[in-house]
C-alpha cells in the first residue's frame, strides 16, 4: 500500500503515529510492542 500524503491533516496523523511508535520502542526496547500498537491502530482504522 502506497501512502499519498497530500494534505496537512495526513502529515500530522503519520508524524504523530511515528513519534508514538518511536517512543514506545524507546521505552520498551521491543519492536514487538510497536508492531502490536501499529496493528491495533490499523484495526481501529478499519472500523471507523
Amino acid at each position: 500500500m502506497v501512502m499519498n500524503v497530500t494534505d496537512w491533516a495526513s502529515w500530522i496523523v503519520y508524524l504523530s503515529m511515528g513519534l508514538i511508535l518511536g517512543l514506545i520502542y524507546y521505552k520498551t526496547r521491543s519492536v514487538e510492542c510497536s508492531i502490536a500498537v501499529h496493528m491495533l491502530w490499523n484495526l481501529y482504522a478499519i472500523f471507523i
